[in-house]
């Protein structure tokens, strides 16, 4: 990895994109482990959930209207059924997405701490990686949960201020395994890195998004066995073991903006910082 583009202020688009395929490479041992510890068992869970009866007896009844409605047979749609299987599906997948994401947050640190040895020319393996991920995760639910509140808030109000403040809270998972923060500390941390710069984390955010998406959709269209057990599994695993470079592409660029925002000599999660946690911020 080139050292001293990814531990520089302001690094680039690419420089983070190819880095982030350097490190991605090189640990995917670690990271393949982590990866599969933690989304076997979810995705497990996920294709379970789906198959409760109540859930797949709406999914089949919109399927059925949704034909009706191709087939020009509007007149015969139970509209009412229809709005309310809509928002029953609605929030359950809602609520799956996010009980999904506090499981993924411990993925997600843990690879975090595989960036962060790669940084410094080091390697850590799946286990010394986990523990202390492990050990942290319950402030990263903390943490998640308060973010999750407050965008909600936001949102019921107006869609641009709920916009802006989840660009100004990207890096508050990282600030969580990183420094020690929780809860407000931890989004009041990513809000200090990402001011001044906030269209350029917005930009590059969208690049990611986009990326992942078309990865994802690619994976997926490969699945022509869509419904059976093994294959949906097996997929939706391989859709986030290649997403997990996007893990390792948002960690270098946390790790860029840290560095700029840290004093002289300052080291990661010093005294300064354990301070600062002690006193919740």
């Amino acid at each position: 990895m080139n050292q001293s583009a990814a531990a520089r202020p302001g690094i680039s688009l690419s420089e983070i994109l190819t880095d982030s395929w350097k490190i991605f490479t090189e640990h995917f041992r670690a990271i393949l482990i982590i990866i599969l510890i933690v989304q076997v068992p979810l995705q497990i869970a996920f294709w379970g959930i789906n198959r409760v009866p109540i859930l797949s007896s709406q999914q089949d009844f919109l399927a059925q209207q949704e034909n009706l409605i191709s087939n020009n047979k509007s007149d015969q749609v139970d509209r009412a059924g229809f709005v309310q299987a809509v928002a029953e599906l609605s929030v359950a997948s809602l609520a799956v997405h996010f009980f999904g994401s506090l499981i993924t947050t411990l993925s997600v640190m843990a690879i975090v701490l595989v960036v962060k040895a790669a940084r410094e020319g080091g390697r850590i393996d799946y286990r010394e990686a986990l523990r202390p991920a492990l050990a942290r995760w319950p402030a990263a639910i903390l943490t998640l949960l308060m973010i999750q509140v407050m965008l909600s808030v936001l949102f019921v109000f107006l869609v641009v201020p709920m916009i802006v403040f989840y660009v100004y809270w990207t890096f508050a998972i990282q600030a969580v395994i990183i420094h020690g923060r929780s809860g407000w500390g931890a989004a009041r941390y990513s809000m200090d890195l990402v001011k001044n710069r906030w269209w350029k984390v917005l930009g590059f955010s969208l690049v990611f998004g986009i990326m992942s998406q078309v990865i994802a959709t690619v994976i997926n269209a490969i699945n022509v066995e869509r419904g059976a057990f093994p294959a949906d599994i097996a997929f939706a695993v391989v859709t986030s073991i290649a997403l997990g470079y996007f893990v390792v592409a948002y960690a270098l660029f946390f790790f860029d903006l840290d560095a700029s925002r840290q004093p002289a000599g300052a080291q990661p999660g010093g005294s300064e910082d354990d301070e600062a946690s002690r006193r919740g911020e």
